[in-house]
């Protein structure tokens, strides 16, 4: 009876140390399977804040996100989309889109392992009366009156692994531009019922890309677990 009990105790221990075991391994982070030596190729942002005119501002992001992507070093090469069409027919892919094998066409002619997928999800500015208070060393002071603009810019990002069809990485970044105007200026971007200036855009743009990348819980934290 007590070998029976003594049995039963042992195949009790080693089934639980295997789910154990199983549950660590099913923890691993994103970034235990990564090769840091592939090659990525980011595709271009798509605009989805239902805003048009989002072109000039969307360029510029790209731009920004290649180049703090090289500077997050989480990959070892990485390539722009703009890039791989001067390389590949232009024509085709205005023709047929930015299909699935249009895609896979462009990873392949970089050997790229993973992909990059980014869209401008949101845009939005709040404008209101302000004031600013001046005082020098000499104890003059002064007070300007004006307008307080505020513009917020929201991004995402997916990165998908080609080998195996995984989502390696999902987040979302944000970034806020505020500035203070003296005399109404040249207002170059509507945003609904609001209007900002393209510094105030891009500077919000800007600051959504730094953030998905190099935040807390952006690309580099959670893919090599730098901040």
């Amino acid at each position: 009876m007590k070998h029976g009990i003594s049995w039963l105790l042992l195949s009790i221990l080693t089934v639980s140390c295997l789910l154990f075991g199983s549950s660590i391994g099913q923890a691993a982070p994103f970034g235990s399977s990564l090769d840091n030596t592939a090659t990525l190729l980011v595709l271009s942002m798509k605009n989805k804040t239902g805003y048009a005119d989002m072109g000039p501002y969307i360029g510029s992001a790209e731009e920004n996100f290649l180049f703090e992507l090289q500077d997050a070093d989480v990959f070892a090469h990485i390539h722009g989309e703009r890039d791989c069409r001067k390389v590949l027919d232009e024509q085709a892919f205005q023709q047929t889109g930015l299909t699935s094998t249009a895609v896979a066409t462009m990873a392949d002619s970089v050997k790229a392992r993973y992909v990059l997928y980014s869209s401008l999800t949101g845009l939005s500015v709040k404008r209101s009366a302000g004031r600013l208070d001046v005082s020098t060393g000499s104890g003059y002071q002064d007070t300007a009156h004006g307008k307080t603009e505020k513009v917020k810019a929201m991004i995402s990002v997916k990165v998908v692994d080609r080998q195996t069809g995984d989502t390696i990485f999902q987040g979302h970044g944000e970034g806020v531009s505020r500035e203070f105007k003296l005399k109404e200026g040249m207002l170059q971007v509507r945003v609904g019922t609001e209007a900002a200036t393209e510094e105030a855009c891009n500077n919000a743009i800007m600051k959504a890309v730094e953030n998905v990348i190099e935040g807390d819980s952006g690309l580099r934290q959670t893919l090599l677990g730098k901040g």
